[in-house]
């Protein structure tokens, strides 16, 4: 997860980020340092800890994509999909198109975790052919279908 590379509860989620956000100019220096810090602690593991950090890292510049897409990971990781979700919601209106089909395969899977089959067969059929995340999207997509059949 480098930084430059990589329905109900969704409101609440969000909503200690955006009361804080709008209070003063963004800090780069302390959203870059909290980033870097939290991405380490990701790799090791430590979601919890990340998670603080990233919230940091968006709390710093709350316009920066990458921080939500992380904070969305980090809830995933803690199996609090409702809470990605509504992360990788934020990170959709933020981050450049090309990362749409990423977020949707990733909300998918929030979806799906919470029994929500028909909304996660939306989200993946948005994942173009051809895209890196298109075989899994696929993939997962095929098992939603099952699990709304019964099987």
């Amino acid at each position: 997860m480098p930084k430059a590379a990589n329905r109900s509860g969704l409101t609440q989620a969000l909503a200690p980020m955006t009361s804080r956000a709008t209070e003063r100019p963004p800090d780069y220096s302390l959203n870059i340092s909290a980033y870097s810090d939290a991405d380490d602690l990701f790799h090791c593991g430590r979601y919890k800890e990340a998670l603080a950090l990233f919230r940091n890292s968006a709390d710093a510049d709350p316009e920066d994509g990458d921080c939500w897409i992380a904070i969305g990971s980090c809830h995933d990781a803690l199996k609090q999909p409702a809470r990605a979700e509504a992360a990788y919601r934020k990170a959709m209106t933020l981050c450049e198109p090309e990362w749409h089909p990423a977020l949707h395969f990733n909300m998918g899977n929030s979806c799906f975790d919470r029994g929500m089959y028909a909304l996660a067969i939306q989200h993946y059929l948005r994942v173009p052919r051809g895209h890196k995340a298109w075989p899994d999207a696929e993939r997962n997509r095929k098992l939603a279908l099952m699990q709304q059949a019964g099987r």
